[in-house]
C-alpha cells in the first residue's frame, strides 16, 4: 500500500515490490463450470514458476486463491495488487480453493526484479485447457466417442511446451488417470509421482509424451 512504500522509500532509498510466481486469469464460462468454480470469486492460477515463493509455498495449477491474509480476492487483477503491497520476505496466509476443498497455505514472498517472470522455461506446465464443446469437436474433426481436455494454449519454451505437446491435442489421460473434465487433469497433474505421462488424440492417433516435473 501507499503507507507501505513511503516508509521502504524512507527506510532504503527505493521501493520494493512482493513477488509471488503464479500466472493467473479468469477462466471462461465453459472452463469455470468445468472446473465447478463458475459461482466462486478468486484469482485463477493457470501456471506457477518453479523455484518461486508460490511454488515454495505449494500452490498448485489449478488452484483459485480467494483469501490473501484479511484480504478477498476477487479476480486476478486483485490478487496481483494485494501481493504487491506484501511486505517482502514475510509469510502470509492464503486461502485456496483446490479440487473443492478451502486449504490455507502459508506464502513467504520475494522481492520483485525485474527479471522476475521472464524465464518461461521454468513456467509449469506453461498450458491453458479448455473443455471439449460440440464447436471445438468439430474444429479438431474429433469423433463423439473422444473424450478429454483440449490444449487450448501453450507456451512453447515452457515445461510442457518443450516436451511436444501442442495446441489443439486432446489429453485423454494423466499417468494412466482418465481425464474428462478439467478437475482430473489438475487433479492428476498436480498428483504424484514427478514424472508425467501424457496420453493424446492428434490428428486421430494416440500418442504417450512423458516429462519430468520441475523440482521446487
Amino acid at each position: 500500500d501507499a503507507k507501505r512504500a513511503i516508509m521502504d522509500f524512507i527506510d532504503t532509498g527505493s521501493i520494493s515490490y512482493s513477488w509471488l510466481g503464479v500466472q493467473t486469469g479468469e477462466p471462461d464460462t465453459s472452463l469455470a463450470a468445468d472446473l465447478e468454480i463458475e459461482d466462486k470469486d478468486g484469482a485463477f492460477i493457470y501456471s506457477v514458476y518453479s523455484n518461486s515463493p508460490a511454488a515454495k509455498a505449494g500452490l498448485l495449477p489449478g488452484d483459485v486463491v480467494t483469501k490473501i491474509g484479511d484480504s478477498e480476492i476477487t479476480d486476478s487483477s486483485d490478487l496481483v495488487r494485494n501481493v504487491a503491497s506484501l511486505p517482502v520476505g514475510k509469510s502470509t496466509d492464503f486461502t485456496v480453493l483446490r479440487n473443492g476443498n478451502s486449504v490455507e497455505l502459508s506464502v513467504k514472498t520475494e522481492k520483485r526484479e525485474e527479471s522476475s517472470g521472464s524465464d518461461v522455461s521454468a513456467l509449469w506446465p506453461g498450458i491453458n485447457i479448455a473443455p471439449l464443446t460440440d464447436d471445438i469437436r468439430n474444429q479438431l474433426s474429433l469423433k463423439k466417442k473422444d473424450e478429454g481436455i483440449v490444449i487450448a494454449a501453450i507456451a512453447p519454451d515452457s515445461i510442457a511446451g518443450g516436451s511436444g505437446l501442442q495446441q489443439g491435442d486432446l489429453v485423454i489421460s494423466i499417468n494412466s488417470e482418465k481425464v474428462e473434465n478439467a478437475r482430473d487433469f489438475y487433479r492428476n497433474l498436480n498428483a504424484p509421482p514427478d514424472e508425467i505421462q501424457f496420453r493424446i488424440l492428434r490428428s486421430g492417433r494416440e500418442l504417450t509424451i512423458g516429462f519430468q516435473k520441475p523440482g521446487n
